[in-house]
């Protein structure tokens, strides 16, 4: 026999077991060392947090789902942040077939990189 308390904690339960997990993620903190981009608009930056080269964005076409728009925002923070030597946040989450990674001085470089989440500036 099921009683009231019984009924809202199987409710509670199944509510609970049918609300989606949530996405892992990664946030690289530090300083962009340097960035640049090359001839097909592919755009680079080298934080202290990797010390390598790591493709934010495609400023000439879609990368990965980063529009050249918001590509844009990318460069002009990234720009911001070397010329004050102001701290930057890159956020990597997990997505279908591509989890995060699992720490920020192993982020993939150049065109293996993963596709970031955001790029803050401050840290």
């Amino acid at each position: 026999m099921f009683t009231f308390k019984a009924c809202m904690m199987a409710g509670v339960a199944a509510c609970c077991l049918s609300l989606p997990a949530t996405a892992a993620g990664l946030w690289c903190t530090g300083k962009i060392l340097q960035h640049y981009m090359s001839e097909n608009g592919e755009f680079f930056i080298r934080p202290d947090w990797r010390n390598d080269w790591v493709q934010l964005c495609n400023l000439n076409s879609d990368w990965r789902g980063i529009t050249p728009q918001v590509c844009a925002t990318f460069f002009a923070t990234a720009k911001t942040a070397v010329t004050t030597k102001t701290g930057t946040t890159v956020a990597y989450w997990d997505r279908p077939g591509a989890p995060a990674p699992a720490a920020c001085n192993i982020v993939p470089t150049y065109q293996q990189a993963p596709t970031p989440g955001y790029l803050m500036l401050g840290e």
